[in-house]
């Protein structure tokens, strides 16, 4: 309702009317200016209602004579309260209203009862006058002043009987209290809104001074409309207040952050989202957001605050973590590497000094043998290295994709580490399924990752254990699997078994290698769109599985760019 009325009120007509009617011509106090405007809408009332009723006949030629005078000086009146001089204005129009009984008495042919019941209700609308004009006080000395007038007037004029007057003064008695009783109620009435006005004021007073003093940004939205911003929400995105009310609050949002924005806008807790300024740089803030009322409509406030520096520093920190990692994998590598280096190169110098030592051929064979195992095996050391540094640096694009059986590749590579693991005293065994799907692989780097994880097998198992290599098909994905009989991985080793430079061997007690074979493995899989799965019960062995799958994802590439061409 209340709506409705300000909408009314605003209306042009209407603002336009209150100006040309109402308003004083000149500036008055705010509180005397509303009084002079109820007194301009009554002096409107009162000038049409005398002009009619100084056309009645029947009240005599003095009486319409009267009434035709009363409208001249109410007109007077009205311009003289809209010139601004509003206490005069109501001191004659209450004049008039106070004398108006009596002079209309006198002005009957013949004094009597009917004269005096006729007149004196005029009483009442000076009461009323001052009633909606006046606040308490001016509305109990207008009682007073016009209720007392009968009384002076029964005391002067000698004709009047005090009965004669009694209905009308009863009458003027029971308006002037339910009128003073309505001031009262309106007098507290107004007593209690001043208090919650000014409380409210107060309020609104501390609202606005944390509003603007929070060093803190604070955005107050209605979906994604900006209703207000304190000026520290302006600094942090460089737009003005002005701006952002035009504006979608989503665009102020970095593209990559707009998906959040929508999930975290019909919620209120707390986030942490990244924002772009007016002058295009990218800032982190964090979000408390709660509902709220504002101007009378459900809201959403929200406390902004940048994080952007210790965004920066939790970057560095995880860099300077990384770096740290790095370095201890660096560390851990070199020590593996030049304990690897070391042992090879010492029998090799001592195979070599032997060699011009001995002339027994049998003894030189085996001499020779020797070497040439420890320099394979430091050939197989550089060459992961450079494996995994062109791996690092590639992508599957450079591989020699070629339709290959899977177990034709494994019985090669078995052949290959065949000499290694009789070395060993290996039981090394196949369990081919036969007519498995050729799939497409890259066969140097296949053999690669199988021998890696052959070796790995290999290298952890005892002398005397079993290494089972079997293939097999599942889900759409061609496995090989290879079992050892070795000590297995301790649980708390599995999740690094892939990472670079990580050796389990105080775990396993096998002779190792660079710790790169793994690794190696790994991104072959992934390059072939396949993965690699581990599965290990320490004291019983442990499981590799390679899966391939049938048909790879860059095949299907390659045959949808063959059928385009």
């Amino acid at each position: 309702m209340n709506d409705v009325i300000r909408t009314i009120s605003q209306h042009p007509l209407i603002t336009a009317l209150n100006r040309l009617f109402f308003v004083p011509l000149r500036p008055i106090p705010q509180q005397r200016e509303y009084a002079s405007r109820l007194l301009s809408l009554l002096l409107l009332i009162f000038i049409p209602g005398m002009l009619i009723a100084s056309t009645w006949t029947w009240f005599g030629p003095a009486y319409r004579q009267h009434m035709a005078i009363s409208a001249l000086f109410a007109t007077g009146l009205y311009l003289l309260n809209r010139l601004g001089y509003f206490y005069l204005a109501l001191l004659g129009i209450l004049t008039i209203f106070l004398l108006n009984p009596y002079v209309l008495i006198y002005s009957w042919e013949m004094f009597g009862v009917t004269a005096m019941n006729s007149s004196l209700p005029w009483l009442m609308l000076g009461i009323v006058t001052g009633f909606i004009v006046l606040d308490l006080v001016g509305t109990s000395i207008t009682i007073a002043v016009f209720t007392s007038s009968i009384l002076v007037f029964g005391a002067l004029e000698p004709r009047v009987d005090f009965n004669d007057a009694l209905y009308p003064y009863l009458m003027l008695l029971a308006l002037c209290g339910m009128i003073f009783a309505a001031s009262v109620v309106r007098y507290y009435q107004s007593r209690v809104l001043a208090a919650q006005l000014l409380a409210r004021k107060q309020s609104d007073e501390r609202y606005q001074s944390l509003f603007y003093a929070m060093s803190e940004g604070i955005v107050i939205t209605s979906g994604t409309r900006v209703l207000d911003a304190n000026p520290a929400y302006e600094a942090l995105t460089g737009y003005s207040l002005a701006e952002l009310r035009e504006m979608d609050i989503r665009t102020i949002v970095a593209p990559e952050s707009k998906v959040l924005i929508e999930s975290v806008t019909s919620s209120y807790e707390p986030y942490e989202i990244q924002g772009v300024r007016k002058d295009g740089i990218r800032i982190w803030v964090h979000v408390q957001a709660q509902p709220g009322v504002y101007q009378g409509q459900p809201v959403r406030a929200a406390v902004v605050r940048d994080i952007t520096g210790q965004k920066a520093i939790q970057q560095h920190q995880l860099e300077l973590g990384i770096e740290r990692e790095k370095v201890l994998m660096l560390k851990r590598f070199i020590g593996n590497l030049s304990h690897d280096l070391r042992t090879p190169l010492s029998v090799i110098k001592t195979s070599t000094y032997l060699l011009g030592k001995v002339s027994d051929q049998e003894r030189r064979a085996r001499h020779l043998e020797t070497l040439e195992y420890e320099a394979n095996r430091l050939q197989n050391m550089i060459e992961d290295l450079l494996n995994l540094s062109r791996l690092d640096r590639a992508d599957s694009s450079e591989y020699q994709f070629l339709l290959c059986d899977v177990n034709t590749m494994a019985q090669d590579c078995m052949l290959d580490l065949g000499t290694e693991a009789e070395r060993r005293h290996h039981s090394l065994t196949a369990s081919f399924t036969p007519d498995l799907p050729a799939i497409i692989m890259d066969p140097v780097e296949f053999k690669r990752a199988l021998k890696h994880i052959l070796g790995n097998a290999i290298s952890y198992t005892p002398d005397h254990g079993s290494i089972t290599l079997t293939t097999g098909m599942t889900d759409q994905f061609i496995s090989v699997q290879v079992a050892d009989t070795g000590p297995g991985i301790a649980e708390k080793d599995l999740p690094h078994i892939f990472e670079r430079f990580y050796r389990a061997d105080s775990a396993r007690g096998g002779s190792g290698g660079t710790g790169l074979g793994l690794t190696i493995a790994r991104r072959v899989a992934e390059a072939h769109g396949g993965r690699i799965e581990v599965s290990s019960t320490p004291g019983k062995g442990t499981t590799f599985t390679l899966l391939l799958p049938v048909v790879s994802p860059h095949q299907a590439q390659r045959d949808k760019a063959s059928t385009n061409g």
